[in-house]
């Protein structure tokens, strides 16, 4: 009789803070505006003060995709 072959799933675990920014006349918009994530909510806002600092930055938001909500914001 055969063995059945047991398969094992690895979960890796996803990033939770998704940090965007773009400048508000030319978004890229959606997806194309994420600019890194973080498994750390304080690197994403370390990122996104450095991502808003650059010369072409408008805005920049952290956002927590377990809750869904915008954490962190920087607007000029």
């Amino acid at each position: 009789m055969r063995s059945k072959e047991q398969s094992v799933v690895v979960e890796s675990p996803r990033k939770r803070y998704y940090v965007f920014g773009g400048q508000n006349m030319y978004p890229f918009g959606g997806w194309k505006d994420l600019k890194g994530s973080f498994y750390d909510l304080e690197e994403a806002i370390k990122f996104s003060r450095k991502v808003y600092r650059s010369r072409w930055m408008n805005w920049s938001h952290v956002v927590d995709i377990e809750t869904e909500e915008i954490v962190h914001f920087l607007e000029k």
